[in-house]
């Protein structure tokens, strides 16, 4: 069982509490999916539980956790991480090792496993799971979405009785999220407790027990089984939640961009042939016709090189070739750095400075920056800040934020930009229904701008919601 007592908690160098008065009881065997807005306190819960808070992330803590009968701070982290096994938000952040047959093997070394054991383990996980084609692979090599796998098949092969996950389908494609929830159903007939923290709720609702609604750090609601059992859309998104109705983002009634028949102008990315390792082709296209002034959803299985795609697309692969025909204009690989913005999926590689202002203030174009004064400058920054709802954040270190909040201050850098492509990688992957229609408004602002959009997602509501046009790779 899971426990929590009247908890509050403070972060070190906060002035303010992420969970305020917070109880609730998880019974062992038990799925409880907690869903609120970004920021609301998710993660904050999953950390009390694994033990995270207070060996790796200090503050000040109110009331008693005990998970099994024993209080995650009081016991060291190599204990509690024999009990408790835990998927990140960013799977990079968990690895130790380079290569993903090692990954797996790791926490069972790190217990004394025997080898013989290990192995077996290892291999019945990858069988059971679907991952031989990611054996013996570089991890620095997989996508996104692989990255995930593989930490969920580390989970997997150590065999924790608690096993927390937050955000686990962020990257994941809509296949790999149905595998996940099979997965989730064996866990819980071996009796494992569950904990996940979830924006995208669809895929794993028919295996809830409980469904735990927070908001500004406090749960505002918990609904049972039998309450789930009858959810629609109209009641989730009257809680904030995002649509109970599963579908796969290929699957969605988005029309695929025709020359012939489209009402918007033409661009091209001409001659897109390109590979990490020899002789193995990850995008091979002559010509891919794209919409100019529109949005248009990338969508594809795990691995099958969307994000290559948007790395040709934006110049940062040095060895393609590839050509783009936009607006009249010829851009190679080194034009296309200082025309097209790229929101990673990863943002933490491109968050640079102390503060959130900060951020915002070096992606503005010098050009423009130039003839502004200091008070027209700041104006700048307050307004996207306000409308991507960052203005009470702007002050704040942006590693101190939750991850959907530093997806927002990311997108807040490519609209401070200026460029006429803005491309974005899994965008929504850390945000709740509120700001993901308010990135969806932003997209379609962006366009009434003039700018055109390219967003690679296996987010099918976000599609449903804001794209003109469907690329499947």
């Amino acid at each position: 069982m899971i426990n929590f007592d009247h908890v509050t908690f403070t972060y070190e160098g906060q002035s303010s509490p992420s969970l305020t008065d917070v109880s609730l009881q998880v019974p062992r065997g038990a799925c409880v999916l907690v869903s609120g807005p970004s920021g609301c306190g998710k993660s904050t819960l999953l950390r009390l539980v694994n033990g995270l808070i207070p060996h790796f992330y200090e503050g000040m803590l109110e009331g008693h956790v005990l998970v099994e009968g024993t209080a995650p701070s009081d016991a060291p982290l190599y204990d509690q991480a024999s009990r408790t096994g835990s998927v990140f938000q960013n799977p990079r952040t968990q690895f130790y090792t380079t290569d993903t047959t090692s990954e797996i093997a790791f926490a069972l070394e790190n217990q004394g496993i025997p080898a013989p054991q290990i192995i077996g383990r290892v291999e019945q996980v990858a069988c059971d799971m679907g991952l031989a084609p990611l054996m013996d692979r570089s991890l620095f090599a997989l996508s996104g979405g692989e990255k995930q796998k593989i930490a969920c098949a580390c989970v997997n092969a150590a065999q924790p009785d608690v096993i927390v996950l937050d955000e686990p389908t962020a990257n994941l494609d809509y296949d790999a999220s149905l595998a996940l929830a099979q997965l989730i159903a064996e866990w819980k007939r071996c009796g494992k407790t569950v904990l996940i923290a979830e924006h995208r709720i669809a895929w794993v609702l028919d295996q809830v027990t409980q469904l735990v609604i927070m908001n500004d750090g406090r749960i505002t609601d918990v609904l049972d089984a039998a309450s789930l059992a009858g959810v629609d859309a109209g009641r989730c998104r009257a809680h904030g939640l995002r649509t109970p109705v599963l579908a796969s983002p290929d699957a969605v009634d988005i029309p695929r961009f025709d020359l012939e028949a489209s009402r918007h102008e033409a661009w091209s990315v001409d001659d897109l042939h390109f590979g990490y390792d020899k002789g193995k082709t990850v995008l091979d296209f002559n010509r891919i016709d794209l919409a100019k002034g529109a949005i248009t959803a990338v969508v594809g299985r795990n691995g099958r090189g969307k994000t290559t795609f948007l790395r040709c697309l934006t110049g940062l692969e040095r060895k393609d070739r590839s050509i783009v025909h936009f607006d009249g204009q010829i851009w190679d690989r080194k034009a296309r750095l200082d025309n097209v913005f790229l929101v990673r999926q990863d943002v933490n590689c491109q968050l640079f400075t102390q503060s959130v202002a900060e951020e915002v203030e070096i992606s503005l174009p010098p050009a423009e920056t130039a003839s502004m004064s200091d008070e027209e400058r700041t104006d700048r920054i307050n307004s996207i800040l306000s409308s991507l709802d960052l203005a009470d954040l702007a002050q704040r270190d942006p590693f101190t934020l939750s991850g959907g909040q530093k997806q927002r201050v990311a997108v807040a850098c490519a609209v401070a930009s200026g460029r006429p492509i803005i491309a974005f990688d899994e965008p929504t992957s850390g945000l709740g229904l509120d700001h993901m229609l308010r990135f969806a408004d932003l997209l379609r602002r962006l366009v009434e701008q003039g700018r055109t959009v390219i967003v690679v997602t296996h987010d099918a509501e976000l599609i449903q919601t804001a794209a003109d046009y469907l690329l499947v790779l």
